[in-house]
């Protein structure tokens, strides 16, 4: 926190068997006493983040711990196995544009450990590639993704999963490391 100086902190921790919210944590925190009839719109200056539950209220992109959903479907539609490798040179143009690994770093020949130790953008994306837009948004919907989790929270946010036909090779790219 006070090494970045984030506008905004926040952590849930969930019981994977079950799904049960056991922990949730937010700097600043956010005051339940104060009502704004918000339901998930972002602060404004006249509005206060202490109005909102954000891990609830707000939907995000999951980054680059969505890594795991993508290896997982690719795995799971047999486009992957454990021994496949993926090979980084730190930046590929997809889409006509350069896609590069968060760290700047060329990682060379990845397996699977390999894509996740490293967090390695470029091989996440030729994996999501090899899968396809309709393959991959059909197994986030298989993961829940797009759906409140029904947690109970007032003004839970779900953020909709895009359509399949209108992903262009980036989207489905940058999806791969939970963005877009």
């Amino acid at each position: 926190w006070q090494r970045h100086s984030p506008k905004m902190c926040q952590a849930v921790v969930v019981e994977v068997k079950t799904g049960a919210v056991l922990a949730m944590a937010m700097l600043p925190s956010f005051n339940p006493n104060v009502y704004s009839g918000m339901c998930g719109k972002p602060p404004t200056r006249a509005r206060h983040i202490d109005t909102v539950c954000a891990p609830v209220q707000w939907a995000f992109e999951p980054g680059s711990s969505f890594k795991t959903i993508t290896i997982a479907a690719a795995l799971d539609a047999g486009v992957v196995t454990e021994r496949s490798t993926f090979y980084c040179k730190g930046v590929e143009m997809v889409g006509g544009r350069p896609l590069h690994c968060a760290d700047g770093r060329a990682h060379g020949k990845l397996d699977l450990t390999g894509v996740l130790v490293h967090s390695c953008n470029i091989s996440a994306s030729k994996i999501s590639r090899k899968l396809g837009a309709e393959r991959l948004i059909s197994a986030l919907r298989k993961f829940m993704f797009g759906q409140p989790t029904r947690v109970g929270f007032p003004g839970e946010a779900a953020c909709p999963l895009p359509d399949p036909e209108k992903m262009t090779v980036r989207d489905v790219a940058n999806a791969a490391f939970g963005q877009g």
